[in-house]
């Protein structure tokens, strides 16, 4: 089941929702509306989501930790938003995802090295947020199917040996 929803001017979204089955909804697409508001949990609870996009919504606050029960997530797309804060280190867990789009947030802090567990990791965006840190190639340890790597106006830097493999960034 499709739930799309995309530009459609809504101004308002639930932070709870009673119970409810939604055991059969693979995608959502909420993208460019105008929430302006906190991201809602319970949209990570939904485990039966291949494609969760968010994008340009002004959803605040942080990615939560227990984003690792989208198990069958391929597509997370969380650009231009006002996301705070640390990614979790359980994006690692997320071993279908595909494409994760977190540009254009306040994202800050170091990336964690679960992110090189995305062994399926095709296209990653990072671009326009506040990390800071290093990232070893244990960060890039099993991302050899990522063709698409993104990461603009952040405070690290590309290093490269002979080989091309990536030392530190």
């Amino acid at each position: 089941m499709v739930f799309r929803l995309s530009s459609c001017r809504l101004h308002d979204i639930p932070t709870t929702l009673p119970i409810v089955n939604f055991s059969s909804i693979q995608v959502i697409d909420l993208s460019s509306n105008d929430f302006n508001s906190p991201l809602p949990g319970w949209l990570f609870n939904i485990s039966s989501l291949v494609e969760l996009e968010l994008s340009f919504n002004g959803f605040s606050g942080q990615i939560p930790p227990y984003v690792e029960n989208l198990n069958n997530m391929r597509d997370l797309n969380l650009d231009f938003n006002d996301l705070s804060g640390r990614l979790p280190i359980s994006i690692g867990n997320l071993s279908s995802l595909e494409i994760l789009y977190l540009s254009s947030n306040q994202l800050n802090g170091t990336i964690p090295e679960t992110i090189g567990q995305l062994k399926k990791l095709i296209s990653l965006d990072l671009s326009f947020n506040n990390w800071g840190g290093v990232m070893s190639r244990i960060h890039f340890l099993h991302l050899n199917n990522t063709k698409e790597f993104l990461s603009k106006e952040n405070h690290w830097y590309l290093m490269w040996d002979m080989t091309g493999f990536l030392l530190s960034i």
